[in-house]
């Protein structure tokens, strides 16, 4: 994308449709503005273009361009992740696209509105908003947004418990965004894709895909690399490659407070939580505990229900190997608590692990049976969708893998000498 000849054409319109009087234009030179604002992630700055483009154009009763703008203005606010700003803005741009009958761009807005449900953690609902979408690029016969309708349900139905259909789903839009040449769209749906395949342990898989959206964003969008770093952490991290996901890591905390882009919550929790991860497979649970309540206390902040159940898990994990079992046991709850209000069954299996292991560690075998059999029946529907046998043993190994780096870090600080009674968190 030529930002840089955008935003100079932009700014030699601007000061001449406003001596001009010529509102329209005016409107339409601060919209350019307000995109590339958003493609080099200076979200509050492409915010405050998009909402002055929008008062002119309701000012002097323009609606033409009122659609693009809203659209505009869901994607700053879902850079700022600001959802409740999201939300407002995605009502008014469907509204405003059913008003003038624009099926194309009615299907775009219900997929802003897909993502924002997935941010709410409302897995459910946004394919259902999905599908709706996609009815109805079936029945325009719209390549763009058949392939936009499809975009967001990726991660929508693995949190479901449905990888498989995740994989094949995010695979297809790739192939087919190359076939129509829509270059966004892979970077965007790559990264989706390396987080599946991190989540299943299928790291050199993982590694692949983000790699090539890495690649993409350094060609064409430089600011949205920041986007792949805490997958390439976690990827890194998942393979045992400790140095490398620490280097990946470091590049993406510079990055994040660069003078490139606005700070930029999304990735800043996805980094806290990439911090924590590559902490507790390093021992260090001080660390990850520190990192994983950051992410806790900003996916609350910014009403992020979709993560808030991963790093509610990771701050117990913390926790465990710390050998603070009961609190532990008290942030674990709560992380049960936002899984099933998301009814995410990959991350539900996850957390009656973690509950399994602190009752173990804490000697009541009963009960840790209790909650692995229910964590079993869960891993277990999700195996048996996984028809690839690499896969399912990747899947097999990093689950085993985890509850037992968990267990031996545990059992160490239980048995390591107190001089002083820990710090509660």
């Amino acid at each position: 994308m030529d930002l840089d000849t955008a935003e100079q054409q932009a700014n030699y319109v601007l000061p001449r449709a406003r001596a001009a009087g010529l509102n329209i234009d005016e409107a339409n030179a601060l919209l350019a503005l307000t995109r590339v604002a958003y493609w080099r992630a200076q979200f509050d700055q492409a915010l405050a273009h998009g909402r002055a483009s929008l008062d002119i154009l309701h000012a002097n009763d323009l609606p033409t361009l009122q659609g693009f703008v809203l659209d505009e203005l869901v994607l700053a606010s879902l850079g700022r992740n600001d959802l409740a700003a999201a939300e407002f803005y995605q009502r008014e741009a469907y509204a405003f696209w059913l008003r003038v009958d624009h099926p194309a761009m009615l299907v775009y807005a219900l997929a802003l509105g897909s993502l924002i449900l997935i941010r709410r953690g409302q897995f459910e609902e946004a394919l259902a908003l999905s599908q709706q979408g996609f009815d109805i690029s079936r029945r325009i016969d719209n390549d763009w947004t058949e392939l936009t309708s499809l975009s967001n349900q990726g991660m929508a139905l693995f949190e479901l418990g449905q990888p498989d259909v995740a994989i094949a789903v995010l695979e297809a839009c790739v192939r087919r965004s190359s076939e129509i040449g829509y270059s966004l769209p892979p970077f965007l749906i790559l990264v989706d894709l390396a987080n599946v395949y991190a989540e299943l342990g299928a790291c050199t898989r993982g590694l692949e895909a983000a790699h090539a959206a890495y690649q993409v964003a350094e060609r064409m969008l430089p600011s949205w690399r920041l986007n792949v770093i805490p997958t390439l952490t976690r990827l890194y991290t998942y393979g045992g490659q400790y140095a490398e996901a620490a280097s990946w890591l470091e590049r993406g905390r510079v990055m994040q407070y660069s003078a490139v882009a606005d700070p930029w919550p999304v990735t800043q929790v996805l980094l806290e939580l990439a911090a924590a991860e590559l902490a507790l497979a390093q021992q260090d649970g001080e660390q990850a505990l520190q990192s994983s309540m950051a992410g806790v206390a900003a996916c609350r902040a910014q009403g992020w229900r979709q993560m808030l159940p991963a790093a509610l898990l990771l701050q117990g994990r913390a926790q465990v190997a710390l050998g603070r079992l009961d609190e532990a046991s008290s942030t674990l709850l709560l992380a049960h608590e936002a899984a099933t209000a998301n009814r995410s069954q990959w991350q539900l299996w996850q957390i009656l692990d973690a509950f399994s292991l602190v009752e173990a560690l804490r000697g009541n075998d009963a009960q840790a049976q209790h909650w692995a059999e229910h964590a079993n029946a869960i891993v277990d529907s999700i195996r048996e969708r996984l028809d690839e046998v690499e896969l399912r043993a990747a899947f097999s190994q990093r689950r085993a893998g985890r509850n037992a780096a968990t267990a031996q870090k545990s059992t160490r600080a239980e048995s390591a000498p107190r001089t002083s009674a820990p710090n509660r968190h």
